[in-house]
């Protein structure tokens, strides 16, 4: 699960994400510590499928493997993310 703030969510709202797929929250990631957003991370307990096969296609693979290199280029290289600040309401 992802829990997201609301300055967090607004900073994904403006920018337009790139890639799609299992990479898509590598790219949100990515915008979000650009934008000086905090990350914090809780342990979850994730069991291995023991039956059926995956859905992920070698395009997918593929796709995750070339954003992945093009996500941190753009992260190390690429214009800084400013979040917009909120109107209290």
């Amino acid at each position: 699960f992802r829990f997201y703030s609301v300055p967090a969510v607004q900073v994904m709202l403006d920018k337009t994400q790139k890639h799609m797929g299992y990479i898509y929250r590598s790219e949100s990631l990515s915008q979000l510590l650009q934008a000086g957003m905090k990350v914090k991370t809780f342990p979850i307990f994730f069991r291995n499928r023991e039956r059926g096969v995956s859905n992920t296609s070698l395009r997918e693979v593929r796709n995750a493997f070339t954003g992945i290199f093009s996500i941190g280029w753009e992260h190390h290289f690429g214009a800084k993310v400013e979040p917009k600040r909120l109107e209290n309401r």
